[in-house]
């Protein structure tokens, strides 16, 4: 009788928003059902734990801003279909840590409240600096300021916005949101659609589902409606994680909700990094993020005290401290390397006996330069005296999660396939409307990275260019393998970097349709391969200005800069537009092109 007032208490808490469509056959639980569950097996040591169908509603758990966390779980297999966690606050709605062979299968994982909002832009300021936007029926009333201006043909993000960053919101009256940002009124129209996110509410962590310093971790038929935050974040440990049909997809509408969902996660949809190895990831669905599609992360770091085998390091992201022994460190790809036999400890660097100059240094650093790093070191014993001074930037390839494989994957968001790391494949995946496919270290000029065997192939991508116009980023073809420096004679232009920082490149047998810029930007490479590749339909409308601090001309199908060997062969672009301008340019510093450069092109558009 207990267990049948629990029921119906919770099913009148509940309100129809934030239940799936087949909500009312679906069996309600509290939450506290879920992870008793869940600890018993992994407490038991069980192999496999079948949760019975339903809804699980409910908040974090006690003492912890995290609504389910599982620890040392191995060699668990935990099937899930039908099972849906509805989380009611925004929350890390699941924390893997620590775990081993641990296998999720059929979960469905959606908030109540949602993490952003919706609506129709029905007034922009004179001067462009704010606009209305009369949220949605259904939708939160909440004046969430990250901002995206949505066609609303497309549903995409418009063609061409501007970074909003620093945009401020707030309620005017009811329904109404006044977003407010000096750039707005350079893309935004009454009639487009607007989305607005949050991260996690103040105090919680962010993110939906986060696995950390684990091992082989399995995700089937895994699903995630949207997150405060990225969708699925993997840091740290082994790696080796495999994602088989999990879908970053928009749930139902919202009761009483006569617009779809226009968004999924606020942040990325999946992100891995600093792991040992990189993930499997294969026949996943990717929709309507708020920021990048898919990513493999990595980090490098600074070299702030040597004495013989003895280093302290800190690294540039604050979330890549987790080097181990065993971890490799180099300055290239050609340079020699250390290996490191002990991880002393995580300091402060106040308190890590670093030189007075070195701690001027780094209090002082200037965003997104050399010397502006986490405020923790690591103390590390290595197996020889470090190859460099006090002041350089290495990095490791065992915290690169290289080895990672993205194939037979449907994208259809306007952020970024985004790779920082070697020794990886993209293949046989449809790209729709996203910015493009980036291999780019993002990091100042002056730091270290190596990047090499990178296969990217049979892909289908149609429509890129959805990131917000970046004049300053050299990311600036549908496929870009680029890597630049700041030119230190002209403020604000950039230099692409000399070959040798990705090597072993292979761009062979993608489509690029609809792209109204560079369908394919290869810089600061050797031993290149780019074949059998066509870009249809290019340059129907007149290109942004992607890349153009360092020079890139978006009239053109393909861009080759600081390369040396590149074969080039059997590219061909079909019908392009009038915008066009040139087929291929090769930059003066190109050495070693092989089949003289030659792009067929064939036919225009009608």
């Amino acid at each position: 009788m207990k267990w049948l007032v629990s029921i119906f208490t919770v099913l009148l808490l509940v309100p129809p928003a934030a239940l799936p469509a087949a909500a009312d056959r679906a069996t309600i639980h509290e939450m506290e059902e879920l992870r008793a569950l869940l600890a018993d097996a992994v407490g038991k040591q069980a192999r496999e734990l079948v949760i019975p169908p339903g809804i699980y509603r409910g908040g974090p758990e006690k003492n912890s801003g995290t609504v389910i966390t599982l620890n040392r779980a191995h060699d668990l297999q935990i099937k899930a279909a039908g099972v849906t966690m509805v989380c009611t606050r925004l929350t890390r709605a699941l924390q893997i840590e620590h775990c081993k062979n641990l296998g999720i299968s059929g979960l469905v994982i959606t908030y109540d409240p949602l993490p952003f909002t919706q609506g129709d832009i029905v007034k922009v300021a004179e001067d462009g600096s704010w606009v209305e936007v009369k949220i949605h029926q259904g939708y939160p009333l909440k004046a969430y300021s990250r901002i995206d201006i949505v066609d609303r043909t497309t549903r995409m993000r418009k063609r061409g916005m501007p970074f909003l960053w620093g945009a401020k919101a707030s309620l005017t009256e009811a329904g109404v949101v006044r977003v407010t940002q000096k750039d707005l009124g350079k893309i935004a129209r009454v009639g487009d659609l607007a989305s607005m996110s949050t991260g996690s509410e103040t105090g919680f962590p962010c993110h939906g589902v986060v696995i950390a310093d684990s091992e082989a971790t399995v995700l089937e038929d895994f699903t995630v409606h949207c997150a405060p935050g990225m969708g699925i974040l993997e840091s740290g440990g082994e790696g080796r994680a495999h994602f088989n049909r999990v879908q970053i997809v928009p749930g139902p509408p919202p009761a009483g909700a006569t617009e779809p969902p226009i968004l999924t996660t606020s942040w990325d949809a999946i992100q891995h990094k600093t792991c040992r190895q990189g993930p499997l990831v294969e026949n996943c669905v990717i929709k309507d993020a708020g920021d990048d599609s898919w990513s493999i992360q990595a980090s490098d770091y600074l070299v702030l005290k040597t004495e013989g085998t003895q280093a302290v390091v800190a690294a540039r992201d604050h979330g890549a401290n987790n080097l181990q022994v065993g971890d490799r460190l180099r300055l290239s790809l050609d340079s020699p390397e250390v290996t490191i036999r002990q991880v002393v400890r995580k300091v402060a660097r106040q308190e890590a006996g670093l030189a007075p100059a070195v701690l001027e240094q780094l209090n002082g650093a200037k965003q997104y330069s050399r010397w502006r790093v986490g405020a923790d070191c690591l103390e590390l014993i290595l197996d020889k005296p470090v190859p460099c001074a006090v002041g350089a930037s290495v990095y490791s390839p065992d915290r690169h999660a290289e080895g990672y494989i993205f194939r037979s994957n449907q994208v259809h968001s306007s952020g970024r396939i985004l790779l920082k790391s070697g020794n990886g494949i993209i293949e046989n995946n449809k790209l729709t409307d996203l910015h493009g496919i980036m291999v780019c270290p993002e990091i100042p000029g002056d730091a270290a990275a190596g990047m090499r065997r990178i296969i990217i192939r049979n892909n289908v991508l149609i429509a890129p260019g959805h990131c917000c116009e970046n004049t300053a980023s050299a990311q600036a073809g549908a496929i870009a393998v680029v890597a630049d420096a700041g030119d230190p004679k002209n403020k604000g232009r950039k230099l692409f970097r000399p070959p040798g920082l990705f090597e072993d490149v292979l761009i062979e047998n993608n489509v690029i349709q609809d792209s109204d810029g560079v369908g394919i930007l290869v810089t600061s490479a050797r031993h290149v391969v780019i074949k059998n590749n066509r870009l249809i339909g290019s340059h129907q409308n007149p290109p942004l200005r992607f890349g153009a601090a360092a020079g890139v001309d978006q009239s053109c199908a393909v861009l080759l800069a600081q390369c040396a060997g590149v074969e080039f062969k059997d590219n061909q672009v079909e019908k392009p537009g009038r915008f066009l301008q040139k087929g291929l340019i090769v930059s003066a510093d190109v050495v070693d092109l092989k089949n003289d450069g030659k792009l067929t092109i064939q036919g225009t558009a009608p």
